[in-house]
């Protein structure tokens, strides 16, 4: 009896891990097809949920609460969105070094538009920096002021611009959010590349 519970364990953990693997291979996919992607409806709870997949290792001491409103589809690139999502999650993590609470919301604001909101615990953003962080080459990352590679929100930033959306920021210690208003129909078929 003992050896078929272990059994048992084991077959459960080997389909957990599966199931966890194939995740991953469908957020990859989604990232990959970015450049060269069609133009679609865009499921935009379902990319952030491929977003938090893909950055599953670094969640282990960050509570994870996610409000999802049910919102409709967009128009837009799936991978270029998913794109949007991970710089900001991303982001999110790193501000809070490795512990703290974030928070993903998503809703209609009304009938044309879909809204996500994605809000950390970090130390927030000195209000003199708020002005600068979408500019190329600017980061905060390690609490200090720096000159380096920096493209994570300029990238993000000209994504949804590509949208027609817009991207805003609001930050004091203890609370950061980036909400992304994103039109339900936006950029243009006609329109190719990744910005």
């Amino acid at each position: 009896m003992e050896l078929y519970s272990r059994l048992g364990a084991s077959l459960r953990n080997l389909r957990s891990s599966a199931i966890r693997v194939a995740s991953h291979v469908k957020s990859l996919r989604s990232y990959s097809r970015a450049g060269r992607e069609e133009f679609s409806d865009v499921l935009v709870e379902e990319g952030l949920d491929e977003s938090l997949m893909l950055l599953n290792h670094q969640l282990h001491d960050i509570a994870v609460d996610k409000d999802f409103g049910g919102v409709p589809t967009v128009a837009g690139f799936p991978g270029e969105l998913n794109q949007v999502w991970t710089n900001l999650l991303s982001n999110a993590i790193q501000a809070m070094d490795g512990a703290g609470s974030l928070r993903i919301t998503t809703s209609s604001p009304d009938a044309h538009h879909v809204r996500v909101e994605i809000s950390d615990s970090g130390p927030g953003i000195d209000p003199a920096d708020l002005p600068r962080i979408f500019d190329l080459h600017f980061t905060t990352k390690g609490g200090r002021v720096e000159f380096g590679m920096g493209l994570g929100l300029t990238i993000t930033r000209n994504i949804v611009d590509r949208h027609q959306g817009t991207i805003e920021v609001e930050s004091r210690p203890g609370a950061t959010t980036f909400t992304v208003t994103l039109p339900r129909v936006g950029v243009q078929a006609s329109d190719g590349g990744t910005p």
